[in-house]
């Protein structure tokens, strides 16, 4: 056991990588919650709520919005279920979030003035108008939605370039996801002068429905190169563990590693597809022996 220990050691490295976990709802933030049409005025998407603590009031999700606006031609309905409507008309607002922004699609329901549309494809007209509703990656709304009856309804003051009269514009707390979360830890002496062999990646957490994916740099020195590579050494491969296979253990099989005395580590998370799971990585295990 002596021996088994002097020629083979761990090195634990905690990371406690993870992505924050979503609730399924965000929320409008006050004063920022009023969108502007000419013909309407403005729309309310708080209800009337200082904090915007009405329930009802419009929330924004990871891939839809609900909830209601107040307007002077009565309630905006921005999703079916708001109204258990859906089985008579299946109609959302819904959200595609990206690194950056997030762009709105879909319809709202007013009982008299229909449907607004947040996109310009909802009804193929982007070759004649290319309007849209979108959020930027501070949570502010931007863009256009269109009406047949009242025509455009405002998002925010920029668009139309009336912010020095009146500076509306709408706000949420939830704002885009990002795709992946990349941690590349510090550089780890073994502390043997002529390098080491290095047999495996281990790492403790859970993939919850995501993707967890490492890569190893080695070096013989301090100042690297630091060439982060999966298997069979290639820079665009990875060890890779998911829902489908579940892998806690990865036999390094790279030979560019062996007798390299300095090492680093590379994790990428990706979430689940709809963004409401993220991988969490508890501890990283880089297994050698000299």
């Amino acid at each position: 056991m002596k021996n088994l220990k002097k020629f083979l050691k761990e090195i634990i490295l905690i990371a406690f990588l993870s992505f924050p976990f979503f609730s399924f709802a965000g929320n409008i933030v006050p004063p920022d919650s009023y969108s502007w049409n000419d013909v309407l005025g403005w729309i309310d998407l708080c209800l009337g709520s200082s904090d915007c603590s009405n329930q009802s009031a419009v929330q924004v999700g990871i891939n839809y919005l609900s909830g209601f606006a107040s307007s002077s031609v009565g309630y905006i309905s921005f999703n079916c279920q708001d109204l258990n409507a859906c089985s008579t008309s299946d109609y959302a607002v819904l959200k595609i979030p990206t690194t950056t922004s997030s762009t709105l699609y879909g319809f709202a329901w007013n009982d008299v003035i229909g449907w607004i549309s947040f996109n310009c494809s909802d009804l193929n007209w982007c070759a004649t108008s290319t309007y849209s509703v979108w959020i930027d990656s501070d949570g502010y709304f931007h863009g256009y939605a269109w009406n047949d009856i009242v025509g455009w309804i405002s998002f925010n003051c920029q668009e139309p370039g009336f912010c020095g009269n009146v500076p509306y514009r709408v706000k949420t707390s939830f704002v885009a996801y990002s795709q992946e979360g990349i941690l590349i830890s510090s550089i780890f002496d073994t502390g043997q002068s002529y390098g080491v062999s290095y047999n495996s990646i281990i790492w403790e957490g859970e993939v919850n429905d995501g993707v967890v994916k490492f890569q190893l740099a080695t070096a013989s020195s301090t100042s690297g190169p630091w060439n982060f590579v999966g298997p069979n050494c290639d820079p665009n491969e990875f060890y890779v563990a998911n829902s489908q296979n579940p892998i806690k253990v990865f036999p390094i099989t790279c030979p560019d590693h062996y007798n390299k005395r300095y090492f680093r580590y590379k994790v990428i998370l990706h979430p689940s597809q709809d963004f409401s799971k993220t991988p969490i990585v508890k501890r990283v295990i880089i297994n050698y022996s000299p």
